[in-house]
């Protein structure tokens, strides 16, 4: 008897398809109905992730990710104030203030030794001879201008010598105005206590000027200001504000051909140029600042005279009148 052949692998695999293609259960209808439910339970199961997916995002983009941010920054800032301690450390600027009032005592120090020296310095001018005066002028001029700039005080008798002195020098020597700026600055500040004139520009108040009915038999155009700063020779100011656009209508109409500047407590300044239009300036408690050229203009000159012999900041002055 011939002994059993084992069955093959592929013969094996053959019968196991026959068996399964002649199940009931696996027949085309009841093979579509399974893939048709798989299809519904797939549907509803990427719709489920993907609204948790869109819920983790909401809450990671509203929440989570801020905080780690906030946390981000925090560090961040406090690594940027580490290094810029180090910093500030090794460049010893922890002891900085100490350091500035060392060097304020020292500045102190410097401005008391200057003040020393050109109150000094002035005494000397104030004793020299009219002659050596004349030929030490510029050096005059740059110990008045330190005093100034130093707050320096002298007795009044050391000043009013050296303005006697400064009248003897002829207006032509090249620093004779530039000198009777600097003294005229000085003794003006000598006056205010060094305080600074920080006052509104007095051109502003030219621009708020309400015309007045004219005065019989006057051709006199006056205006009154106080507590300002007049910048004497800036003409464009003056031309463009309300007071000296209708002075120059009075002008040209023939009514008035005088301007009159009635001044109180006003800090006069004067750089050097053409000055506006006045005739005459009454002045009560100014001060002054002039910065004069070699070769003033007329009227800068008669401005420069007047104010070197005023005293007490009162000035009178009348010009072509």
């Amino acid at each position: 008897m011939a002994a059993k052949r084992p069955e093959s692998t592929v013969e094996n695999l053959t019968k196991r398809v026959e068996k399964l293609e002649n199940s009931p259960s696996h027949t085309p209808t009841t093979i579509f109905s399974r893939f048709r439910s798989l299809d519904l339970v797939g549907k509803s199961t990427v719709v489920g992730v993907a609204i948790a997916i869109l819920a983790l995002l909401v809450t990671y983009f509203s929440w989570v990710q801020p905080q780690w941010k906030a946390e981000a920054d925090d560090v961040t800032n406090h690594k940027i104030d580490d290094r810029i301690e180090a910093k500030l450390q090794a460049h010893h600027l922890d002891d900085l203030a100490s350091k500035v009032n060392k060097m304020e005592g020292q500045l102190n120090e410097i401005s008391g030794y200057l003040k020393l020296l050109t109150a000094r310095d002035l005494a000397q001018a104030a004793s020299l001879s009219k002659d050596e005066f004349r030929k030490r002028l510029p050096q005059v001029q740059n110990t008045l201008q330190a005093a100034t700039a130093a707050e320096t005080r002298v007795p009044e008798a050391t000043t009013h010598n050296i303005q006697t002195r400064l009248l003897s020098v002829s207006e032509t020597e090249p620093v004779f105005w530039g000198t009777a700026s600097a003294l005229i600055d000085y003794r003006s500040a000598l006056r205010v206590s060094f305080l600074p004139s920080d006052a509104v520009n007095c051109y502003s108040i030219f621009q708020k000027y309400e015309p007045h009915p004219p005065t019989v038999n006057s051709r006199r155009m006056a205006i009154e200001v106080g507590h300002c700063t007049l910048f004497i020779d800036d003409v464009e100011a003056f031309d463009q504000s309300e007071f000296g656009k209708h002075f120059h209508a009075e002008v040209a109409e023939g009514v008035t051909d005088i301007m009159v500047l009635v001044l109180n407590n006003v800090h006069i300044v004067y750089r050097g140029g053409k000055t506006i239009p006045y005739s005459a300036i009454h002045c009560d408690n100014c001060t002054y600042s002039f910065q004069a050229p070699i070769a003033p203009p007329s009227q800068g000159k008669a401005l420069i005279r007047g104010a070197l012999l005023a005293y007490n900041g009162n000035l009178d002055l009348h010009v072509g009148l």
